[in-house]
């Protein structure tokens, strides 16, 4: 009988974790503003996503550029002259 007492406590624990988890990431992934700020691919800042050059690579990955690392590496493209 204690047993059983103590297995059902225990998954009304489990369900209430379960639960907490869920609410708690979809309160953090909700956050006003998140969803634009994207990181550069090269230099990790986080960015505006209208203001960052975006290229597919393959089916589903995007890569983000910010306008620094571009000029950075144009200037490095004219310097070894291909």
């Amino acid at each position: 009988m204690a047993l059983t007492i103590g297995g059902i406590v225990l998954l009304i624990g489990f369900v209430f974790l379960i639960y907490y988890g869920l609410t708690l990431g979809v309160r953090k992934s909700s956050a006003p503003g998140a969803e634009k700020l994207v990181k550069c691919t090269l230099c990790q800042q986080r960015f505006d996503r209208t203001t960052l050059i975006q290229k597919q690579v393959g089916d589903s990955k995007l890569l983000y550029f910010c306008e620094s690392c571009v000029r950075s590496l144009y200037g490095e493209l004219l310097k070894t002259g291909n």
